[in-house]
């Protein structure tokens, strides 16, 4: 319940009683956390406050995104760390018996894979995604829907 404080019309008692009711009621005096402060809808103006819109989005990436949260999630693998750490011994030379790249470049190969992969299923739900953001939906308007 929220209540608006009011010009003082009235005479001093009408508004000492309104205080009380406002202390009675308020979420503070009943032991609540702080309600936020009130929202203000105006009819037919543009609002004063932007809000969120509804539209849903379930991609893990972005363009800009994709490689850093990619080589997060890899990487926190211990396995992934593993083979990374053993490639990158083997390019010492005198370290390894093997080739240089005898882990590194199956290792990489797997990787790409894996981030194909990763975009091509992030592709298909930013398509769901939008699909159902755009789709046509019925509202409840003075009774009836439309």
């Amino acid at each position: 319940i929220h209540f608006y404080k009011r010009e003082p019309k009235f005479s001093r008692v009408q508004l000492s009683e309104d205080n009380l009711i406002m202390n009675l009621f308020s979420s503070e005096s009943a032991g609540h956390a702080k309600l936020p402060d009130t929202r203000r809808i105006l009819i037919n103006k543009d609002q004063l406050q932007k809000f969120k819109n509804n539209s849903i989005s379930t991609g893990k990436y972005t363009i800009i995104t994709f490689l850093p949260k990619f080589l997060y999630e890899q990487f926190r693998k211990y396995a992934n760390i593993f083979f990374l750490t053993i490639g990158l011994l083997q390019q010492i030379p005198g370290i390894s018996p093997t080739g240089r790249y005898v882990t590194l470049v199956p290792f990489l190969v797997i990787l790409a894979i894996t981030a194909i992969k990763e975009i091509v299923e992030d592709f298909k739900r930013h398509l769901e995604d939008g699909k159902i953001n755009n789709s046509k939906v019925k509202t409840f308007r003075n009774g009836d829907w439309l």
